[in-house]
C-alpha cells in the first residue's frame, strides 16, 4: 500500500477459498490457563510483535486506495471480516461461495470488527440475524442484502 505505483488493490484466496478464517477446531485445545497466559498484560509477560487479524483489517479499511475483495468459494469468520474491511466487494456467482460469521457455532463472536462492520454494511437487523446464528449466504443473497 505504501507503493506510489499501486493505485488499487485486488485481495483474493485463489479461485477454491477466499479464506475460511480460523481452524475453529483449535479453540478445543484453550484452557482458562492457556487464555489467561495468551491475554496476560503487564507482568512477565513480554510485549507482542505479532501482526494480528485485528491490524491487518484496520490498515485495509484505512487505505485511501480502493481495495476490492473478490471472493470466490468460502468466506467464513476472519475471512469475511478481512472481506468487510476492504472498500468493495465482489462475489463469484457459484454454489460453492459462502459467506458467513459461523464461529458463535463454537462459542465464540467475531473478533477482528465483524460485529461492527456488518451492520454498517446491511443493516443491525441482518448483521445481527447473521452474527447470532452463524449462518450461511450465498453470493446470491450476499447481494441481495448489499453484502
Amino acid at each position: 500500500l505504501n507503493d506510489a505505483t499501486v493505485t488499487s488493490l485486488v485481495l483474493t484466496g485463489g479461485t477454491q477459498h477466499f479464506s475460511a478464517g480460523a481452524d475453529l477446531t483449535e479453540f478445543a485445545t484453550f484452557t482458562p490457563e492457556t487464555l489467561a497466559a495468551a491475554t496476560k498484560s503487564g507482568g512477565d509477560t513480554p510485549p507482542t510483535t505479532t501482526i494480528t487479524l485485528i491490524d491487518v483489517v484496520q490498515v485495509l479499511e484505512d487505505s485511501t486506495k480502493p481495495i476490492v475483495a473478490a471472493i470466490a468459494g468460502t468466506c467464513l469468520g476472519g475471512g469475511l471480516e478481512l472481506a468487510l474491511a476492504c472498500h468493495y466487494r465482489v462475489a463469484l456467482k457459484s454454489k460453492q461461495t459462502k459467506l458467513g460469521l459461523p464461529e458463535v457455532h463454537v462459542g465464540v463472536i467475531p473478533g477482528a470488527g465483524g460485529t461492527q462492520r456488518l451492520p454498517k454494511v446491511i443493516g443491525l437487523a441482518q448483521a445481527c440475524q447473521l452474527i447470532l446464528t452463524g449462518a450461511s449466504l450465498s453470493a446470491e443473497a450476499a447481494r441481495e442484502l448489499k453484502l
